[in-house]
């Protein structure tokens, strides 16, 4: 078992709120059961589901990581942020850069933690991410986690040999606008935090304060928790979600249903069974085995003793196997699946026979998924997007990285794009009526439909006007 596999197993499966009530005075606001499930939900989104067992379901196809990959990508591969400012822009865009493998934790484990902080090598602002399963949350404030503990783990430095992990506890305690933090090592004795060890037992970590510090008058704590929309219906707690809590005895049936059609497939193989006699043999090394290739080895199968009856020396093996059955079985589960992750029925089924459908049919569809993705994008990733760059000023202020003002939050603008998810021919034909009735300049069509840049788009419309047709592109008389 590696490392990270024992970190999964140990943190969520023996997790002790006295640890952390040890070091912040503070008891732990979440459920024993809740830090069971963040375990389960990570161990499925990355391919270990607690009902795979080696007998009857030994491998799952990955349902819900597909889904958290899939509907990750969609919601942030168009971001973009930006103040108007060209050095704040680059400080965006590398905030953002994580977002898209984050978001999908996010999805996969219910929430993140994103905690921005200075990185004195590059004199700059970066951020750090915490999964929800090395996340501990101390306290709440009308559903806004404002006390964490955040924690890193270590199994030594590169060249110890030790078999020790250690873990690295960062504490925020808030109150009354000021955020302490304390930063503390130990040793990680199965899942439980051991005897505390200097931060230097670490290379990494030698640099590091241990504090307590205290920094005041902020509006928020120096961390952001991001969650997803789905209702906390397990004990309603402020505690994010799966999108695929609901769905799990349903993605156990799909992993069943693979199984048990690889299975069919597998012992459906067309084979010959014949009399051992029959295997042509050689000599290799002194020993006897049999002479044919791999393809006839899977082909033929050998009966052992000989047969009297010389009409079953040779029996040929092909049943009729049901993978059409499967198939259907599988897409039925599959919807079943989506609707409870609320996305559209067909969204992931893998039936491709039908009639072909519209542009617009296809949009129409999309109706549930399209309504998720923008839940994410405007009530889990906006928010969060907008504190760590509050966050984040505040850390180029403390640390004096940058002179003069700095783009307040207001003045951030945050736009997420949506043209995986709409009908672009539709678009453009509302465009061409929208420059009809004079709610759209021909200009700003021909720069945006046919990618013309400005110049090359007002040569153009002169020679529109120049030509002699009665009516043009958009429907108006000649030189109107």
């Amino acid at each position: 078992m590696g490392f990270f596999s024992r970190i999964k197993e140990w943190f969520m499966g023996l997790f002790k709120k006295d640890d952390y009530l040890r070091m912040t005075s503070i008891q732990p606001q979440i459920g024993d059961g809740m830090m069971e499930l963040i375990n389960e939900w990570r161990d499925i989104y990355s391919g270990n589901p607690p009902w795979l067992n080696s007998e009857s379901c030994p491998e799952t196809i990955g349902f819900a990581q597909t889904v958290c990959s899939d509907i990750a990508s969609k919601a942030v591969c168009e971001v973009v942020a930006s103040t108007g400012v060209d050095d704040t822009d680059k400080v965006l865009q590398e905030l953002i850069s994580d977002l898209r493998g984050e978001t999908e934790e996010m999805l996969a484990k219910g929430a993140v933690v994103a905690r921005p902080y200075y990185d004195p090598s590059g004199n700059k602002v970066r951020v750090a991410w915490y999964p929800a399963d090395r996340v501990v949350p101390l306290t709440w404030e009308a559903g806004r986690l404002m006390s964490a503990c955040l924690l890193d783990f270590s199994r030594g430095d590169t060249q110890s040999t030790s078999s020790v992990t250690y873990c690295k506890v960062e504490a925020h305690v808030w109150s009354a606008g000021t955020d302490t933090i304390t930063v503390k090592a130990f040793t990680w004795n199965g899942g439980a935090l051991g005897n505390e060890v200097p931060l230097s037992t670490i290379s990494a970590w030698a640099d590091i304060e241990p504090g307590p510090i205290e920094v005041r008058n902020l509006s928020g704590p120096l961390f952001v928790y991001a969650k997803t929309q789905v209702k906390n219906y397990i004990d309603g707690s402020p505690v994010g979600v799966s999108i695929f809590a609901s769905a799990l005895p349903i993605l156990e049936e799909m992993d069943k249903i693979w199984n048990d059609a690889s299975w069919e497939r597998e012992a459906g193989r067309a084979k010959a069974f014949v009399d051992e006699t029959m295997i042509p043999q050689k000599i290799v090394d002194g020993k006897i085995v049999e002479d044919i290739n791999a393809f006839d080895r899977k082909y033929y199968k050998k009966l052992a003793g000989n047969v009297e009856n010389t009409n079953k020396l040779f029996e040929v093996h092909n049943p009729n196997m049901r993978l059409d059955q499967y198939q259907a079985y599988m897409d039925k589960q599959t919807v079943l699946a989506c609707k409870k992750m609320h996305l559209d029925a067909k969204a992931f089924t893998v039936d491709v026979q039908g009639s072909p459908v519209t542009a617009q049919q296809i949009l129409t569809e999309k109706n549930d998924t399209y309504t998720t993705i923008l839940d994410i994008q405007n009530n889990s990733l906006l928010p969060a997007l907008k504190e760590i760059y509050r966050i984040s000023a505040d850390i180029q202020y403390l640390y004096g990285v940058r002179e003069g003002r700095i783009p307040a939050v207001d003045d951030i603008t945050i736009t997420f794009g949506d043209s995986v998810m709409t009908d672009e021919e539709t678009e453009k034909k509302n465009a061409q009526t929208e420059c009809q009735i004079g709610l759209r300049s021909k200009l700003s069509y021909l720069m945006q439909y046919r990618n013309m840049s400005e110049e090359d788009a007002l040569k153009e419309l002169e020679r529109i006007k120049a030509e002699t047709p009665v009516v043009d592109y958009f429907g108006e008389s000649a030189g109107a």
